[in-house]
């Protein structure tokens, strides 16, 4: 029997709101390590579930409370990183949600349809990402070496 090593692994949310008309909550990020029109989300905390997470997080960027985030899918990245050996970004969906819309420091965030978005505005990776939540063509996405070029859809 082979002994498994542990793995050091940075994990993080996202969630695509939808609202009464099909509208789909962006953000506008601002920050030069990932700029463009995204979903909101971020970083799971030590000991935190991934429920409360991306709860808390839509809350902190936009002011809304989502009441039933469903996981849509995982997109992973290998290596992005010398002291990283993955990066896991769990990708949830929503319809309901309470509180008034806010930006917050990250980026401006409003509702939009997506197809009003030009591709070159999107972040980085985005339409991967719009894959598993938005067209449901997948849903897991796997960068091999953190690379676009080599990914694949599962």
């Amino acid at each position: 029997m082979s002994k498994h090593a542990l793995q050091a692994c940075e994990l993080t949310n996202m969630c695509l709101i939808r609202d009464e008309a099909g509208r789909v909550l962006l953000q506008l990020r601002t920050k030069k390590d990932w700029p463009g029109w995204t979903l909101p989300g971020g970083h799971i905390e030590p000991g935190e579930d991934f429920r409360e997470a991306i709860v808390r997080e839509v809350e902190e960027e936009t002011g809304l409370t989502i009441l039933n985030p469903k996981l849509a899918g995982v997109m992973e990245f290998y290596r992005t990183r010398p002291d990283q050996d993955r990066y896991l970004v769990f990708i949830y969906e929503a319809d309901r949600f309470r509180g008034s819309l806010s930006s917050e420091s990250e980026g401006k965030v409003e509702f939009k349809r997506v197809e009003e978005i030009d591709t070159q505005d999107w972040a980085t990776d985005m339409d991967a990402i719009l894959e598993v939540c938005y067209y449901h063509t997948a849903t897991g996405i796997t960068f091999p070496r953190g690379e676009p070029e080599g990914r694949y859809t599962w």
